[in-house]
């Protein structure tokens, strides 16, 4: 599992190699209005409508994980969680 965050600002952080980075996010229906093919690429957060809040969930042996569910009915699972805001 990673290890994540949401920021002070509310946005998704993912650590890799060590450094938290911003998830970028480009659902399917947000397109540039000139283009219908062009995606606009934003940051994961809490400011999108299909961002939800983070769950605390319970393994066996008392182990917790946090469950995020984010656009289109995906998942992140993480063994380390914070949560900034």
């Amino acid at each position: 599992m990673d290890k994540g965050k949401i920021n002070a600002d509310g946005v998704l952080e993912i650590e890799r190699a060590g450094k938290f980075k911003p998830m970028e996010c480009k659902p399917m229906e947000m397109t540039m209005p000139s283009s219908s093919d062009v995606p606009i690429a934003s940051q994961c957060g809490d400011d999108c409508s299909l961002f939800h809040e983070p769950e605390k969930m319970m393994l066996p042996k008392d182990k917790f994980y946090t469950q995020l569910r984010i656009c289109q009915g995906g998942y992140w699972y993480f063994d380390g969680f914070e949560d900034e805001r």
